[in-house]
């Protein structure tokens, strides 16, 4: 699968991929129904990819005119891609790369926030990170006062969505995708 930027200035950039036992990409047509739900929030937004595997996500948004892309994850082999990948939006971007074990490493986020766009897309088979993270993240002042989420799920999780405690956030908007869903999120 070729991963590229799917519009903004950096359009048609490829991407590195991980392998997938590391990550697994958010397909294009997954990225261009994302943002059409958030595209009033990217503009000059500070945007928080968790979990980012290729960066894909928080490098789109930079792409779409985000003002800062912060991309996290926690695997070595994801972090040398992520690296990679931000490399090539040097010119004229704000992309920083962070390794960071989760949920331990949410206060050292504290001091790159506040952000207006969280993008995550956990493991499938453990939703309550996500969610987890989403009760944690306002207290911990990752969050803007408007602050929206996309939480990429499994259509199943996105089914049982309602049984999941994400504290201050509610959800706006669901769709799936196949084998993917995502819920939009907001304070």
């Amino acid at each position: 699968m070729a991963l590229v930027i799917i519009a903004g200035r950096k359009k048609g950039l490829k991407l590195e991929i991980p392998p997938p036992s590391v990550a697994r990409p958010t397909a294009s047509r997954v990225r261009e129904a994302v943002f059409s739900m958030v595209a009033a929030k990217v503009p000059d937004a500070r945007v928080l990819d968790l979990y980012a595997g290729s960066g894909a996500m928080g490098l789109e948004a930079a792409s779409r005119g985000a003002r800062e892309a912060v991309l996290c994850d926690r695997d070595p082999e994801a972090l040398g891609i992520l690296r990679k990948n931000a490399a090539r939006f040097r010119d004229g971007f704000d992309v920083k790369v962070v390794g960071l074990s989760f949920p331990e490493g949410y206060p050292a986020l504290k001091r790159l926030g506040p952000f207006d766009l969280l993008l995550l897309d956990p493991p499938y088979a453990d939703p309550e990170a996500a969610a987890g993270f989403l009760r944690a993240a306002p207290d911990l002042g990752l969050c803007a006062p408007e602050a929206m989420a996309v939480w990429e799920m499994s259509p199943g999780t996105l089914k049982s969505i309602a049984d999941f405690d994400i504290g201050s956030f509610r959800t706006v908007r669901t769709r799936a995708w196949g084998a993917r869903a995502a819920a939009i999120l907001a304070l």
